[in-house]
């Protein structure tokens, strides 16, 4: 309960609402630096009336911007609010619009999002674009309009999917404000294991899975009755040997009273593979607990780089793993060795975790092992799991050696690995 109580304190420290007749339920946020804040994004601050584009590293391109006609947060459609939160350009508009209104270019954002939605939030049409009559401040309808010739500027990074963060007042922490880095640092690493903590979850098949999920706010978000929802998750539970749940390139930013994460997903059984982006929507329930309230997931981004991405995420992972292996083996120590097998593992000729286990027994009560090493170790993704090659040498107490290549086929198992299938051939 320590913690939780810490993480509020957190929160409230980092982000406050405003209520005032004048900002209704208005957000004010300072940013700070965070390994898993998004390189490139927009943020709005409303009370200055002024949009900055973020460029990776760089210095942020700013503009003079005008917002709703009403002050604070959207609420209903036709209130002439802007919203305020975390919101992504869904796409570039294609065709031509009212110039007096929206200029040349418009992007629509996915106003109203899933935490929106579940606080009752209406309207629709929520876009950053241009503007071809007098540019005046505070005069759209709930839109983030810009001068023709900045918008114009911008486009180029105006992309699907491009992260747009609006408030009240949105700023950027300065480096000497170190305690709320430390705070921001905290909650980041926070929504993080929770993500690591989800997917794990999954890939072990866990009743835990559904822990992660406030039931009543995802139906509601979702449209899926949560018991259906589970039950067809229980059913590929069952019907898969193994599943792995990877969540990469992480990105995480704060509202007020929600987190938004999202990553690319790639989703594996060893029969099929999947790739989605993938955003969650989080809360914090009665204890202070992260819990999901909402998701969307978008289609897929190029797969190979990302099966690149997972193999350099299990790489020292795995080689861990076949190091402890070979230590088991070179210790004659039966137990730990097989439970390194999949029940029903492949060595050779040999089928079976505990047949695998009755001739190692055999072989080293007979003659032991006097010596064993492996060098020159790759690893590979493949349809059925991780391949992994090595050099083998061997010596026993009858004075047989040899050297060889070993090949393992390793699958995913509770948030380790198990080997599938052993073969080897001399050098």
């Amino acid at each position: 309960m320590a913690g939780n109580v810490k993480r509020y304190i957190t929160i409230i420290l980092a982000s406050y609402v405003v209520f005032s007749t004048s900002f209704a339920f208005a957000w004010t946020f300072e940013l700070s630096s965070q390994k898993l804040s998004p390189k490139e994004f927009i943020r709005v601050s409303k009370i200055n009336q002024e949009l900055f584009l973020h460029r990776g590293d760089g210095t942020p391109f700013s503009f003079p911007s005008t917002t709703g006609q009403v002050v604070g947060d959207k609420i209903t459609e036709g209130d002439l609010k802007t919203p305020e939160g975390v919101y992504f350009i869904i796409e570039k508009i294609p065709y031509r619009v009212d110039f007096a209104l929206y200029g040349d270019i418009a992007y629509p954002l996915n106003y109203p999002n899933p935490v929106d939605r579940l606080e009752g939030k209406t309207g629709h049409g929520i876009w950053i674009h241009g503007r071809g009559k007098e540019f005046l401040l505070n005069d759209t309808e709930g839109c983030v309009a810009l001068k023709n010739p900045n918008i114009t500027a911008m486009s180029a990074y105006l992309k699907n999917r491009l992260p747009v963060l609006i408030g009240k007042k949105i700023d950027i922490a300065s480096d000497e404000n170190e305690a709320l880095k430390v705070q921001q640092t905290e909650l980041y690493t926070e929504i993080e294991k929770f993500v690591y903590d989800w997917a794990n979850s999954w890939s072990t098949k866990s009743d835990s899975f559904f822990d992660f999920y406030d039931k009543k706010s995802f139906e509601k978000t979702s449209g899926i009755g949560f018991t259906d929802f589970k039950e067809n998750k229980k059913r590929l539970f069952s019907l898969y040997n193994w599943i792995e749940v990877a969540p990469l390139n992480i990105q995480i930013l704060p509202a007020k009273n929600y987190y938004v994460v999202w990553f690319d997903q790639f989703y594996r059984t060893g029969e099929f593979e999947s790739v989605v982006h993938k955003r969650l929507y989080l809360k914090r329930d009665d204890t202070g607990a992260l819990k999901i309230v909402g998701r969307e997931m978008l289609e897929a981004p190029d797969l190979e780089p990302l099966r690149e991405n997972l193999l350099a995420m299990q790489k020292d992972d795995i080689i861990a793993f076949v190091d402890k292996w070979f230590a088991s083996w070179r210790n004659t120590d039966i137990v730990a060795y097989t439970e390194f097998y999949a029940d029903n593992a492949k060595q050779a000729n040999l089928r079976g975790k505990a047949t695998i286990k009755a001739k190692k027994q055999k072989l080293w009560k007979e003659k032991g092992v006097v010596k064993l090493t492996h060098k020159d170790i790759e690893v590979f993704l493949t349809n059925n799991g991780y391949r992994v090659e090595l050099i083998q040498e061997f010596e026993d107490g009858s004075g047989y050696k040899d050297v060889g290549r070993k090949s393992l086929l390793l699958i995913p198992s509770n948030k380790s690995f198990k080997i599938q299938e052993e073969y080897w051939r001399s050098l």
